[in-house]
């Protein structure tokens, strides 16, 4: 075990904010640790080459934090009852992990979460137990916690303020390292990125026909456009219900932008998912946001066509040039070899479930590319059904507040976590290698329980710790 210089920080951090500060600081910590997706805290060479994320570093600070707190312990239960379907999805996770491989041994052929010596694109090797089970298990259980702890930190008294402006920062950081890395691109910027990106995991070079692919500290660019989609949603979210809507609305801008230019296929597919849901929504339920709402989103669009317009015209071959970037990572990509080879990791999860008579192969056994598959393979009938029911029971679709703009704003915030948290699973839907949702999805939800179920507003000493602004729609 190798302790990173990043690791470090995190560490002293981690510890100055168990002591001097309260669980809302602690929260906000995790949540900005979780912008570091490509880095490593601490290094675990027996376990593969394995490591442990700054985000998971710090959220074993927070559970401490929680554990330590006075306020922790009467939200425990209630927490735990609250996430008790993904508990239920970790738990068998986590077992299945340590167990199914064994059982199912050498029962057919998988492309391993870890490939090594892959000779051909649709190369596989016999099932067996690997340290990658492990690893998976842990980020599974990690997800399980983070939820929990989410529910319990947005309980706090200035836990929806803290969640709202977290989400501020990580969007605003999460944007600006994706700029600085095209902007300083073959200059001293690419040092100070790449001494975040210091992960096991493969860092892939971020440029095509000679432009540079967004990617900020990820490993890759859609790694970053995935990351992007939940906060992007939930600060969206948070603009339709007035939540600290200069704020929320103009990084949500920000951030549009950013993807838009990030020549990912992650990204459009869910910008395109994301536009779809919100025209039903504006369909379906006009007066849920009103006109004021309606205005903004549809003089967007009409400026983005507009500069697509003009920049054909003024310069055809530069729009030439990003159509053929565009249609590469786009309509070219399921026919590309990238495309082929996704389409055959996914599939090993229908064949795994299959095999497995629906109890799935384990947590970590095989390398997916969707969310849905890579769940249904790993940990089987009761891994969908317990996940599903955890949506379910998160999201709310038969509460009226799920569409609409609720009365009470510290509630508005937990509906936008709980559309964000839904929406943090299309990119996942179409390349997670792993069963595991991740952290931010378990803030979402987490935070999205723990706000829906109040049944009054939290209060401070100095008032209501969110308001919305005066002649708003209730």
């Amino acid at each position: 075990m190798s302790l990173t210089l990043i690791g470090v920080a995190v560490l002293l951090a981690g510890l100055y904010l168990l002591v001097a500060r309260r669980v809302e600081a602690m929260f906000v910590f995790t949540l900005i640790c979780t912008l570091m997706g490509g880095s490593a805290a601490i290094g675990l060479p027996a376990l593969g080459g394995a490591s442990i994320s700054p985000a998971h570093l710090a959220l074993g600070f927070l559970l401490l934090r929680i554990v330590l707190h006075k306020g922790g312990d009467p939200l425990a239960l209630p927490a735990i009852r609250g996430n008790a379907p993904l508990i239920l999805f970790a738990g068998y996770a986590v077992a299945g992990a340590l167990t199914l491989p064994r059982i199912f041994a050498r029962a057919m052929n998988v492309v391993p979460m870890r490939p090594v010596g892959l000779r051909s694109l649709y190369d596989v090797f016999p099932l067996v137990p690997t340290s990658q089970n492990i690893t998976a298990a842990v980020y599974i259980a990690g997800t399980a916690i983070m939820a929990i702890c989410a529910f319990i930190a947005v309980r706090q008294p200035r836990g929806a303020v803290a969640l709202v402006k977290a989400a501020c920062v990580v969007v605003a950081l999460h944007a600006l390292t994706g700029i600085m890395g095209v902007a300083g691109k073959d200059t001293f910027v690419d040092g100070i990125l790449n001494f975040f990106r210091n992960g096991s995991y493969a860092q892939l070079d971020q440029s095509f026909g000679g432009y540079v692919r967004i990617a900020g500290i990820m490993p890759e660019a859609s790694t970053y456009a995935a990351f992007a989609a939940g906060w992007l949603a939930f600060l969206t979210e948070l603009w339709l219900r007035d939540v600290m809507p200069r704020r929320t609305g103009g990084l949500a801008i920000v951030m549009t932008l950013v993807l838009v230019c990030s020549t990912s296929s992650t990204a459009y597919v869910f910008l395109t998912a994301y536009a779809l849901v919100l025209t039903a929504r504006m369909l379906w339920f006009p007066r849920a946001f009103g006109f004021a709402k309606l205005v903004p989103i549809m003089v967007l669009l009409l400026a983005s066509i507009t500069l697509a317009a003009l920049l054909a015209l003024l310069k055809p071959a530069l729009a030439e040039s990003l159509l053929e970037i565009l249609k590469r990572f786009t309509v070219d990509k399921a026919s590309s070899t990238s495309g082929l080879q996704r389409g055959f990791w996914a599939k090993q999860g229908l064949d795994a479930f299959r095999i497995s008579y629906g109890l799935g192969i384990g947590a970590g056994s095989f390398r997916s590319s969707s969310l849905a598959t890579a769940i249904l393979g790993s940990v089987g009938v009761i891994g969908v059904v317990s996940f599903a029911g955890y949506l379910i029971l998160m999201f709310k679709p038969l509460r009226d507040t799920t569409f609409g703009r609720p009365a009470n704003p510290v509630e508005a915030v937990g509906v936008a976590a709980s559309w964000a948290a839904l929406l943090t699973l299309v990119p996942q839907l179409v390349g997670a290698p792993s069963p595991d949702p991740g952290l931010p999805f378990a803030v979402l939800a987490g935070a999205a329980l723990g706000l829906r179920s109040l049944r009054r507003p939290l209060v401070g000493r100095r008032g209501p710790m969110l308001r919305l602004p005066p002649g708003t729609a209730t």
